[in-house]
């Protein structure tokens, strides 16, 4: 592990930071075992072992706990800041309590948030929970680690060949101008989170299950060191998971024309945009998120302007009622700020498009509350970020501070 990562301005280390946390399998042998149960069991029988893992877990993972109810209490708040009080049953799935399926979601006209204008693109699928209702009656840090135990164990399942597209959703929303555009070998940018699972899409994609007549190249731009032994283990699955990665932590020119080559072939360059460089913590814009500003990383946003290809925030979040044979909702809307502009402008046209993606991740939060996977304080700043500072000085950030994309 790099000696200057997780340090704050000041160059002191950052204990704070996500990138601070311990991955909680000490050693290969637990991913082992679930490679073998994955091979020899069925899928049912799989998802049953999460809910008592996941208990497990709750028990002796006071941070996930902690960080996970911080999370639920903001949501709730913001939610009921914005006029939805009455308490109503969540409409994503959780490990624990399968659901009714509900129906494909519907395009919805930009609204009024306690945050601001609701400024995600037009047609963006709107929160699945009724109008005015909560998306959760109280906190339950449990639920929301049973989440994440199912999608972790999902993408284990994914890698070893078990997963297909016919277990994907699509909706009415900017997945077909994806489609049409990789179909004309135009590459694109996509904008990702640690909401949902997005590492299943990836792993379809790299399958070339897409949907398209032709192999897309992915390059990924992601963090190999804090989650080093689920890296190996899926490496170790499937020797496709390691093809085509940049190291977050690890970024030149050299990355950018690899990136550059992938577009050129009409391919994908992915990365994620809530969690803030490793490298560079400090590097970061400040956004409102779920009615309080929070860090999100400038490279990310700042990459669209150097890359110059359209860009779009794609979000992978598993189906209610799907506990037995998982579904996974692929959201798509393309972004439609352009970086055709002088380059002093482009500081602004970045930070306009981090505010869309925040607006999206809020909306998204509200319908599918336990899939949120970030069990850090994702409100706070490091030392010399960007949280007291003008959006012009926020954005004195280099395309170097990448974000990572972990499980």
């Amino acid at each position: 592990m790099s000696a200057t990562r997780r340090q704050d301005a000041s160059g002191k280390a950052d204990a704070g930071h996500w990138s601070a946390q311990k991955e909680a399998a000490s050693s290969d042998r637990p991913m082992q075992f679930l490679i073998a149960l994955v091979h020899c069991l069925p899928f049912p029988l799989l998802a049953c072992m999460v809910i008592p893992v996941s208990f497990f877990y709750y028990l002796f993972v006071r941070k996930a706990r902690q960080e996970a109810v911080r999370y639920q209490k903001q949501l709730i708040a913001f939610c009921r800041a914005n006029g939805r009080g009455s308490p109503a049953a969540p409409a994503a799935a959780t490990p624990a309590t399968p659901a009714t399926p509900a129906t494909p979601a519907t395009p919805a006209t930009p609204a009024t948030t306690a945050s601001g204008p609701d400024i995600a693109p037009e047609g963006a699928p709107a929160p699945r929970t009724s109008p005015g209702a909560l998306p959760l009656r109280r906190p339950s840090a449990y639920r929301q680690i049973a989440s994440f135990s199912y999608d972790l164990m999902q993408k284990v399942y994914a890698w070893s060949g078990k997963a297909g597209l016919d277990e994907v959703i699509f909706h009415d929303d900017d997945a077909a101008a994806l489609k049409a555009q990789l179909a004309a070998g135009r590459g694109a940018m996509l904008i990702t989170s640690h909401l949902g699972n997005m590492e299943f899409l990836r792993c379809l994609a790299t399958k070339g299950e897409t949907g398209v007549d032709r192999r897309i190249p992915v390059t990924v731009v992601m963090n190999l060191h804090t989650t080093s032994h689920f890296n190996r283990t899926l490496g170790s699955l499937n020797g496709r998971f390691t093809l085509d990665i940049i190291d977050a932590d690890n970024i030149g020119m050299d990355s950018l024309e690899k990136m550059q080559d992938s577009l050129a072939q009409g391919g994908l360059v992915v990365l994620a945009g809530d969690r803030t460089s490793a490298g560079a913590p400090a590097r970061c814009l400040s956004v409102s998120f779920l009615g309080r500003q929070a860090p999100f990383p400038a490279g990310s946003f700042l990459l669209a302007g150097l890359l110059r290809v359209p860009v779009y925030f794609v979000f992978s979040l598993r189906e209610a009622g799907s506990f037995f044979a998982p579904k996974y909702n692929m959201f798509v809307t393309k972004s439609g700020v352009s970086f055709d502009c002088p380059r002093q402008e482009r500081r602004e046209r970045a930070h306009e498009l981090c505010g869309q993606f925040a607006r999206l991740l809020e909306r998204y939060c509200t319908a599918y509350p336990f899939q949120w996977y970030n069990f850090f304080n994702f409100w706070r700043f490091p030392e010399g970020g960007a949280g007291a500072k003008a959006p012009q000085e926020q954005m004195q950030a280099s395309p170097a501070a990448l974000p990572p994309q972990t499980p």
